[in-house]
């Protein structure tokens, strides 16, 4: 099966589901984190998913495109992905750099995405919605289901 390369990931939701569903289906990852401390919560001594499935941690600093490739050149990978959507378009250039295939068609806008969901929540008076399948992965963990708000106030998060 493939080896992967995934950049950065969320601390929880898919950031904790995905990992373990990639060993599952029989691949295997090498993590790169800017901050692998960032992961760690500091109530439990348990390690996050990420690492816990991880072959590899590569720490170096995500945000800069360039020492990012630069630091990842010993790893062999078959293909990059990311489930941060901060980190799309990274993902793109280094998948393009190493002409290895990603799930995101082409390059988007860091902010583009979120200002045009933004935008037609606003124009259209609908609420952000959360997937079910996301909702209900997340309440079979027993955890309380929360939504906050951020920056916007169509931006729903757990």
């Amino acid at each position: 099966m493939a080896h992967l390369l995934m950049i950065e990931s969320w601390v929880g939701a898919s950031g904790n589901l995905l990992p373990p569903l990639l060993r599952e289906l029989g691949h295997s990852y090498t993590f790169v984190t800017r901050k692998a401390s960032h992961y760690q919560n500091p109530m439990s001594s348990e390690k996050h998913a990420v690492f816990r499935y991880a072959d590899d941690v590569v720490e170096t600093e995500t945000n800069d495109l360039q020492q990012l490739i630069e630091s990842v050149r010993h790893v062999r990978f078959d293909g990059v992905i990311t489930v941060c959507d901060y980190y799309i378009e990274t993902v793109c250039e280094v998948a393009k750099a190493y002409n290895v295939p990603c799930p995101f068609s082409a390059p988007k806008a860091q902010d583009g995405s979120t200002k045009r969901c933004e935008r037609l929540c606003e124009i259209t008076r609908l609420p952000p919605v959360i997937p079910t399948e996301v909702e209900g992965a997340f309440l079979q963990t027993g955890k309380p289901w929360v939504r906050e708000r951020r920056k916007s106030k169509h931006q729903g998060v757990v």
